[in-house]
């Protein structure tokens, strides 16, 4: 592998090695590298970002390189293309070879500093953790929602994220992994022996203002499949019983089940509200902070109930996945009965 040497950008720059190289570039043309490998063969490979940085920097070894202690540092798998990188206190594995190897070539011609590199481990960061940023959302409903995240089998080698299927309470409904929404198929025992599920059509009111949300890496969006996702999770979590077109796509029994359940969080929500009068936007903030920290989301919907007001004025000093929830709560509580 080529030595390295400092450059006045932060980073390291790899230097010539002295010793016999891997490969040998016999010829650089418009489009392609013409390389004579280590036993003798010839080969064309086309004139790429990677190949660049591979063949010209690093004769065809692993690529190896930092941009500064306090970024990060990139080291390429025994896998062409496939890289071990880090950002601050954060690792993970990104496959996008020729954006990585523009971040690294600009670093290292001083064209700019890291941003390139730092964006890039942003998306891959947002793409690979969109399940986790789903939990993050919905973490006060922990109670009702599962969300299972699954390999994707020969996805993953093609960059894709992980899947993951929402259940919203104990699998009474599902979200798959492209968005849709389906319901257990119940018998007229209300059992589901094989958990069959049959897709529903649902459209969620409203809008998931919150897309972007602090992580370790700073903010992180929330793609659109997340958003639709969390969308219908919420619908779901409080559907409009109201409304005939989801609720003749039920089966009797789950919409039996669906009144039962919210009936029961009415109750509680009514019993919580009796203790509950105006408070103050500091009161506000601490309760509803309080609340959340024991995944408690009907007493924040009381809370918000009672107090819509200074509830507003409450957002700006809550953290963002709090703020999630009591805006979700304020729209429901402005939109009036019916809005689910």
């Amino acid at each position: 592998m080529a030595s390295v040497r400092s450059d006045n950008n932060g980073g390291t720059v790899p230097q010539p090695a002295a010793t016999t190289t891997t490969t040998t570039i016999l010829e650089r043309r418009k489009d392609v590298y013409v390389l004579l490998l280590a036993g003798g063969r010839v080969v064309t490979v086309p004139a790429t970002p990677y190949n660049k940085l591979k063949y010209e920097y690093f004769q065809g070894g692993r690529i190896s390189y930092s941009f500064g202690d306090d970024i990060g540092t990139v080291q390429e798998t025994y896998n062409d293309g496939i890289f071990n990188c880090t950002y601050r206190d954060m690792s993970m594995q990104i496959r996008s070879r020729d954006v990585l190897a523009v971040a690294i070539l600009e670093h290292m011609r001083h064209i700019g500093g890291p941003s390139l590199y730092e964006s890039l481990f942003r998306e891959e960061y947002e793409k690979l953790h969109q399940a986790d940023l789903l939990k993050y959302m919905l973490a006060g409903y922990r109670d009702r929602v599962r969300v299972v995240t699954m390999a994707g089998g020969g996805r993953m080698m093609k960059e894709a994220a992980p899947d993951m299927d929402v259940y919203i309470d104990d699998g009474l409904f599902r979200i798959d992994a492209h968005g849709n929404a389906s319901v257990l198929a119940l018998d007229e025992d209300g059992e589901s022996r094989r958990e069959m599920y049959r897709q529903i059509c649902i459209v969620a009111h409203g809008e998931i203002r919150e897309r972007s949300i602090e992580t370790p890496i700073g903010p992180v969006r929330m793609n659109e499949q997340t958003v639709t996702t969390l969308a219908k999770a919420m619908f779901l979590l409080d559907p409009d019983l109201e409304d005939g077109v989801f609720t003749r796509q039920l089966p009797p029994l789950v919409i039996e089940e669906l009144k039962a359940r919210k009936q029961e969080r009415q109750e509680g929500a009514t019993a919580a509200g009796a203790t509950t009068t105006t408070m103050s936007v500091r009161s506000l903030v601490r309760a509803i902070n309080d609340a959340l920290r024991t995944n408690d989301a009907a007493l924040v919907h009381t809370l918000v109930a009672h107090n819509a007001h200074n509830a507003e004025r409450a957002l700006e000093y809550l953290p963002p996945r709090h703020r999630f929830f009591v805006k979700n709560a304020l729209a429901q509580v402005t939109s009036g009965p019916g809005a689910g």
